[in-house]
C-alpha cells in the first residue's frame, strides 16, 4: 500500500551553518512533542567535510517502505540536479513528473547546495509559525514548504527504488 489519499506537505529544513545532526533531530523532536509537526516520512541529508552528501531515510513506524524509498530517491535526484547546473532544466522536468511543482523543485535546488544538514519531511501537519520560530535559533536556516500531491511518491516508478530486503 502506498501513501493514503490525504493531503501531505513536503517541508525541507535546511541548515547552512555547522549544525550537528543531533541538534537538527532534537529540533524536530521538540516540534513533534509540541504537536506542531506530524511526520509521515523523513529523510536526513548530511554534507561531510569532503563535500560528499549522505542521504538516509529515517523510517517512521507508520510509514510505507516504498514511500520512504521514493522520498529518499527524490531528494537524491534533487541534490544531483542542484550540483549539475548544466542538466538542471532537464532534471527539473524529470522530477516534476512526480507531481511536485517545478517552482518548488527550483527553490530546493537553490537551498540544497549550501546545506550542511537538511531534513526533508513528508508531513500531514505543520505549524509553520512554530517551525519558523524554532529555526530562528539557528543561523542561516531555510524552510521550504509546499503541497506534496497524494500521487507524488507513488508516481516514482518502482524501478527507481532499491529492492526491499527480505
Amino acid at each position: 500500500m502506498r501513501m493514503v489519499a490525504r493531503e501531505h506537505h513536503l517541508a525541507v529544513m535546511s541548515f547552512s551553518t555547522k549544525v550537528s545532526v543531533s541538534e537538527a533531530l532534537a529540533l524536530i523532536d521538540r516540534l513533534e512533542r509540541a504537536n506542531s509537526l506530524a511526520i509521515v516520512e523523513a529523510v536526513l541529508i548530511e554534507r561531510e567535510d569532503d563535500d560528499s552528501l549522505h542521504v538516509t531515510g529515517l523510517s517512521k513506524a507508520t510509514g510505507d517502505e516504498n514511500d520512504l524509498n521514493a522520498l529518499t530517491w527524490l531528494m537524491r535526484e534533487m541534490l544531483e540536479s542542484s550540483q549539475h547546473s548544466s542538466e538542471a532544466g532537464r532534471q527539473t522536468a524529470h522530477l516534476a513528473r512526480s507531481g511536485v511543482s517545478g517552482s518548488f523543485i527550483v527553490e530546493l535546488q537553490h537551498v540544497l547546495p549550501t546545506a550542511t544538514v537538511c531534513l526533508a519531511l513528508v508531513v500531514s501537519g505543520l505549524d509553520v509559525t512554530a517551525a519558523v520560530t524554532a529555526l530562528q535559533g539557528f543561523d542561516e536556516t531555510r524552510l521550504v514548504y509546499g503541497t506534496l500531491p497524494v500521487r507524488a511518491l507513488s508516481n516514482i516508478p518502482l524501478s527507481h527504488l532499491p529492492a526491499s530486503s527480505p
